[in-house]
């Protein structure tokens, strides 16, 4: 039987499934309905919803196909570690630049307005009223869905995935995975980057970021969102996105952190 919380989650994904909204996220089931881990993928797509559009400096600059739109690579990388654990990946179809799904709801970078000097047009005059439509509408179900399928398949153990750019306003990165843990996953982050390093995989732990800062905050909220205090946790990766575009790669490191993670 549920508890009180996922059974909420369900109603109110159940509630925008059959709404007629035009859903912020892609369920994919990694062949089995009964599993201890769920992939999320907040930054999987760079696309807009019907009615909103890029501005014309927006696409003169190239924006919906940069690293601010959306994490390339990532959502390949998840969809392919969902079918390796047997795992549910959900993520995202709308770009991050519309509404961020890894931010707090009051962060100022929820709809971010500035991207390496440029002035993000999609994203001019927003009211409050047009941003809460935005959370409402794309920002929420996203969230219970995640919920909703963490309560289907039984999942204990969130794994996020996102990528980071090479070069960062100017600070390079020249390893290529971070294995981020807030509270929980000390262990598991320290392991997973020994396997990797140990296989040619250059990472680092709470690396590009740390997730004790708050950039785990999607999966953080499932890891928090428990019936039973303690019973979830969370873990983060983050590919390097020239990488991680390349399928032999991706599915080198998935040879690699795979047996750990089956045994989370």
């Amino acid at each position: 039987m549920l508890h009180q919380a996922p059974r909420t989650a369900v109603r109110m994904a159940t509630r925008y499934f059959s709404s007629g909204v035009s859903l912020n996220f892609e369920t994919v089931y990694g062949g089995s309905l009964t599993s201890n881990c769920v992939i999320t993928c907040e930054h999987a797509g760079n696309d807009l919803p019907e009615g909103s559009h890029w501005g014309e400096s927006d696409l003169q600059a190239g924006l919906p196909s940069k690293h601010w739109a959306y994490d390339p690579g990532a959502k390949e990388f998840s969809s392919e570690l969902g079918f390796c654990l047997k795992a549910p990946a959900v993520m995202s179809r709308y770009s991050r630049l519309f509404v961020d799904l890894n931010r707090p709801i009051a962060s100022h970078t929820l709809a971010r307005q500035m991207c390496d000097n440029h002035i993000v047009d999609l994203n001019m005059n927003l009211t409050p009223s047009s941003i809460a439509d935005r959370i409402s509408r794309y920002y929420l179900p996203y969230h219970f869905e995640v919920e909703r399928v963490a309560c289907v398949v039984g999942a204990r153990v969130g794994i996020s995935v996102h990528t980071y750019t090479c070069n960062y306003e100017g600070s390079l990165r020249d390893f290529e995975v971070g294995v981020l843990y807030s509270t929980k996953n000390e262990g598991a982050a320290h392991k997973l980057v020994d396997m990797l390093n140990n296989n040619g995989v250059y990472s680092k732990v709470n690396a590009p970021w740390s997730g004790k800062d708050g950039f785990m905050h999607s999966i953080d909220c499932f890891s928090h969102n428990g019936s039973i205090p303690g019973q979830r946790s969370s873990l983060m990766f983050e590919f390097r996105n020239d990488v991680c575009q390349d399928v032999a790669w991706r599915s080198k490191v998935i040879s690699i952190i795979s047996p750990l993670l089956k045994t989370m």
